[in-house]
C-alpha cells in the first residue's frame, strides 16, 4: 500500500492527514492558505508520501464552480510537489468532523475522513 497524504483544501485553511502500509490514519496539522505549499511539502516530507488524496467539494455529486477551483489548486500543488494525485468525495467531511471529534482540529479530521472514503472505495 502507498503512503497517502490527504488533503481538506480550504479557502482559509488547509487539514492534512496521512496513511502509512499498516492502514493507520493519522491526523497531521493545519496550515493557513498563505503556507499551503510549504506546509504540503513538509508533511509530504515527513510522511514519505506517494499520493496525494484531495476532498474534491461535489455538490449534489456534480462539479460546482468549487470543485473547479480545487481541482485546478490541486493540480498545480501535485505538480510543485511532483507527486500523483486522486480526488475523493468530500461532502460533509467537515459536518462531520465537528460531530464525531468535537474539539478537535475539525479540518485535519476532515482530511483523515476523505482518506478513509478513498480507503473505503477499495482505491487501493
Amino acid at each position: 500500500m502507498q503512503i497517502l497524504l490527504g488533503i481538506d483544501l480550504g479557502q482559509k485553511r488547509t487539514g492534512f492527514a496521512w496513511c502509512g502500509p499498516g492502514g493507520l490514519i493519522e491526523t497531521l496539522g493545519t496550515s493557513p492558505a498563505g503556507e499551503l505549499e510549504q506546509a504540503m511539502r513538509r508533511y509530504a516530507e515527513e510522511v514519505g508520501a506517494e499520493l496525494l488524496v484531495f476532498g474534491l467539494p461535489l455538490r449534489r455529486g456534480r462539479i460546482g464552480s468549487a470543485a473547479r477551483v480545487c481541482r485546478r489548486r490541486a493540480y498545480a500543488l501535485a505538480e510543485a510537489l511532483d507527486l500523483p494525485l486522486v480526488f475523493v468525495d468530500e461532502s460533509h467531511t467537515t459536518d462531520e468532523a465537528k460531530q464525531l471529534f468535537p474539539g478537535r482540529d475539525k479540518d485535519a479530521v476532515a482530511a483523515a475522513l476523505i482518506l478513509s472514503r478513498y480507503l473505503a472505495d477499495g482505491a487501493l
